[in-house]
């Protein structure tokens, strides 16, 4: 994310459990503060019954997006795994939006006509997902070996019923 009026200013977003989600520079990169209360004005992790936490409201969970309103750069608003949360003094304290918004993944948050855009997912069951990993760079070409994994793969989940129907929505194949 940017401040729209300076651009000096930059945020980065993260995700990893127990650790910062938002990180702030004012100096084009030469440092950086941490506004989602993870970390103390020493850099060192705020510790809660032995796991970190935050200490100005926000939430240890997946960080997705952020925007920062062009009429009031204090006004930040950060899309998260459960829902929007919106802090009103710079990132000094957050809360969850209570606006209407359902309490879903934001992705993506954009001005457009003058009206803030949240794009996120609906409400879905939980879901067991599950990752292997194969190494596919070995054999005489491994650019063919990943790319007919890849065709495989695409193939069994068309053969299993798998339609794809939004973008970042529930799949009945993972």
């Amino acid at each position: 994310g940017f401040d729209p009026f300076d651009r000096n200013t930059a945020y980065v977003l993260f995700s990893a459990a127990g650790t910062p989600k938002i990180l702030k520079t004012t100096d084009l990169g030469q440092t950086w503060t941490d506004i989602s209360g993870f970390s103390s004005p020493t850099g060192q992790l705020n510790k809660s019954a032995n796991f970190n936490s935050s200490n100005n409201g926000f939430p240890d969970v997946a960080t997705y997006a952020l925007l920062v309103m062009p009429y009031n750069t204090n006004i930040i608003w950060a899309g998260t795994e459960i829902g929007l949360f919106i802090s009103e003094d710079g990132g000094a304290t957050w809360n969850i939006a209570d606006n209407g918004l359902p309490r879903v993944g934001i992705f993506q948050m954009f001005i457009q006509d003058r009206q803030v855009v949240a794009v996120g997912v609906v409400d879905q069951p939980d879901f067991h997902n599950a990752v292997v990993a194969l190494d596919v760079a070995s054999g005489p070409d491994p650019g063919t070996s990943a790319l007919a994994l890849l065709a495989a793969l695409k193939e069994l989940e068309h053969r299993l019923g798998r339609r794809r129907r939004a973008r970042w929505g529930p799949r009945e194949i993972d």
